[in-house]
């Protein structure tokens, strides 16, 4: 008990410490654009392939809406109003690692760890608890390394079928523009998070 006081108020000196260090930083636009990166090209008349490739911390469900959100930009910008995926491809589950707080927190039952650019790494990727593993100033925190990326194939047109099989650009441009700053038009909408501290 005596040793986890110790260790609450030398964590609380430090939080103390890089906050009064802190200084407000301007806002930083966020925007469609910012959220990751995007490629296209066309490939025939009618016929578009879109790349987008996103932070390893993003989900692929994310990726995966972002990604059909830029090919109904795509299919608008070109003067369609209707586009069918002719195939998709996505990125294999990210590499992780897991990192501790200090070279002591990796037990040796788990397997063997090293130390690389993040820190000290665990062979086993999915172990997230250290030395202590109950104790939470020991524990490990999961990182992906693997960026996540989704492409397209798409064929534009400008009448649907009667199977119903191409998406509506209009509607997914609706629907899931302003969640990733975009009008329903397919204009940017720029959104400014509020003013943040930097140490």
């Amino acid at each position: 008990m005596h040793a986890l006081s110790i260790k609450l108020a030398v964590t609380g000196l430090a939080a103390a410490l890089l906050l009064g260090g802190c200084a407000m930083v301007p806002p930083k636009p966020q925007s469609f654009a910012s959220l990751g990166q995007f490629e296209q090209y066309q490939l025939n008349t009618a016929i578009y392939r879109v790349r987008f490739t996103g932070d390893p911390d993003m989900s692929a469900a994310t990726a995966e809406e972002i990604a059909l959100l830029k090919a109904a930009k795509t299919t608008l910008d070109a003067g369609y109003r209707y586009f069918v995926v002719l195939d998709q491809s996505k990125s294999a589950p990210s590499r992780r690692t897991v990192v501790y707080p200090d070279h002591l927190a990796a037990p040796n039952w788990y397997g063997p760890s090293w130390y690389g650019p993040y820190g000290l790494h665990s062979r086993w990727p999915y172990h997230r608890h250290g030395w202590g593993w109950n104790d939470p100033f020991y524990e490990g925190v999961v990182y992906n390394l693997d960026p996540v990326e989704v492409i397209y194939t798409i064929k534009c047109s400008n009448t649907a079928s009667q199977k119903g099989e191409e998406f509506d650009a209009r509607l997914i441009m609706s629907s899931l523009g302003p969640k990733y700053y975009l009008n329903a038009d397919g204009t940017p909408r720029v959104m400014v998070q509020p003013m943040a501290q930097k140490p």
